[in-house]
């Protein structure tokens, strides 16, 4: 179906035309694969037989994803940090010092030792203390401690937090949907989220998934084309990656099986995601349903065939494009001081472009990158990024149409072998400032104790007993 223009190098579409499964299916449901199964997808083609030309371009991808990476974690100096975080129970400092708006200042250090985690903090106005707070926790109980407002400690027990929290839902303080969710919460804690098991079997599903994918894929050499590449054009090798729909739709039924058959694998993302923003990460079921959908549009004309367009220089990927009567897609590495330096995606959709892209550059040391969404008119939303690795300076601003509407200066450097240290000089928002101050981070700790004196259990007092305690709180302020 597929012929190859001689005169620019592209492979074209025949003069049939289709008249049902529009290409315009595959491509969402490659972009729903790599959000549900982002993480690993270069490592999916690794060691997958089929003839030089597959390996010449399965080498590229690796190729140039590793170099870029390797390009980034030398800038930011990653591996400087590593020993930092230390093993998984290493004990861990945080120290902050903030000011804010109106003479406000808020201290916080937060410390982790051993299952154990205590943190502390204090509000002052125009330098005077004003409030404090200590909070404990462990296995067992959360405790909160308020100096110079309560005589006694707030705490709830977690071995009994299910019951509990439903005595706040007969007060009227929370809605059961809040409540079920704080008992999850207190289970994901206690708990590790996502069993080894469940994601060394995921993983290899998702591998599996993408290599079948690939194998199915015939690939035919196609005439060179001449690309705007480092500052300059220069001549890349084609290639072209040829799919048949029911190879597509075969893709969709693996994903389908995938999803189904680690059900409990994207349960707990949703219920830790769901703990934190309130809904889930991914509805399987709307998934399947519009997986289901694509099988049956794409296995109406089965034996129709996608070509892919891959074009490389020096190894790695120059262009990968996907081009179908009034549409196409085109992903441009436009290359820098590493591949991805310099890298852009065009979809255009019957003549409406939409636009990602990523520019970098240094200039007198000190490193530049953009991050930008947009159309032909300009960027809708943006990111500037810039940072100076000899001296630790920073600054991040994001905009929308071209307003600010936040921006971060400060300074990161590590300061000894087990602490770093993050000057904030501003934050910023809508033009407002809103906070400066230090924070430091430390792979060690002092002796975590746990507060000591009279304990009332929170989630077990009446509504008299809530209004005694924020009366108290009130009175300690005057």
């Amino acid at each position: 179906m597929f012929d190859e223009n001689k005169e620019n190098g592209e492979a074209v579409a025949g003069d049939e035309k289709k008249q049902g499964a529009p290409w315009k299916v595959i491509i969402p449901v490659i972009l729903l694969a790599v959000v549900i199964f982002a993480g690993g997808l270069v490592l999916a083609f690794t060691g997958v037989l089929g003839g030089n030309k597959k390996q010449v371009i399965l080498k590229a991808i690796q190729d140039t994803f590793s170099e870029s990476g390797d390009y980034l974690k030398e800038e930011w100096e990653w591996d400087q940090y590593s020993k930092l975080l230390g093993e998984k129970d290493a004990d861990l400092t945080l120290e902050a010092a903030f000011d804010l708006p109106e003479g406000i200042g808020l201290n916080i250090t937060a410390q982790k030792q051993d299952k154990a985690y205590q943190l502390s903090g204090d509000l002052s106005m125009a330098g005077i203390q004003a409030m404090q707070l200590e909070l404990y926790q462990d296995e067992e109980e959360i405790i909160i401690e308020l100096p110079g407002m309560l005589s006694y400690l707030l705490y709830i027990d977690r071995a009994t937090l299910d019951q509990d929290i439903h005595n706040l839902v007969t007060m009227g303080m929370i809605d059961e949907e809040t409540a079920e969710s704080l008992v999850k919460l207190n289970d994901e804690v206690k708990e590790e989220v996502i069993s080894k098991e469940d994601v060394a079997t995921y993983t290899k599903d998702v591998l599996d998934t993408f290599k079948h994918l690939y194998e199915a894929c015939r690939v035919e050499k196609i005439s060179p084309r001449d690309l705007q590449l480092n500052d300059g054009s220069q001549s890349c090798k084609g290639y072209q990656m040829v799919f048949t729909y029911e190879d597509f739709a075969n893709f969709c039924t693996e994903l389908k099986t995938v999803i189904e058959k680690n059900h409990s694998y994207f349960d707990a993302l949703n219920s830790y995601y769901g703990n934190i923003s309130g809904s889930d990460m991914f509805d399987t079921e709307e998934i399947i349903s519009y997986l289901d959908d694509s099988i049956e549009e794409l296995m109406s004309e089965p034996k129709e065939e996608m070509g892919i367009q891959v074009y490389l220089h020096d190894g790695k990927i120059a262009q990968i494009r996907v081009e179908e009567e009034e549409d196409s897609i085109t992903w441009n590495v436009l290359g820098g001081n590493f591949p991805l330096e310099n890298t852009e995606i065009i979809i255009d959709t019957y003549g409406i472009i939409e636009k990602f892209s990523r520019v970098g550059y240094e200039t007198e040391g000190v490193y530049y990158s953009n991050y930008a969404i947009g159309d032909e008119y300009g960027n809708e939303y943006a990111i500037d990024i810039s940072h100076n690795k000899e001296t630790g300076d920073f600054s991040i601003e994001v905009f929308e149409y071209e307003y600010s509407e936040f921006f971060l200066q400060g300074n990161f450097l590590k300061t000894s072998d087990s602490e770093v240290k993050l000057s904030i000089d501003t934050v910023t928002i809508d033009d407002q400032e809103l906070i400066s101050g230090d924070i430091t981070w430390k792979s060690e700790s002092n002796t975590i104790e746990k507060p000591d004196g009279e304990k009332v259990n929170m989630l077990q007092m009446t509504e008299d007993d809530w209004s005694s305690v924020l009366w108290e709180i009130v009175m300690s302020l005057y």
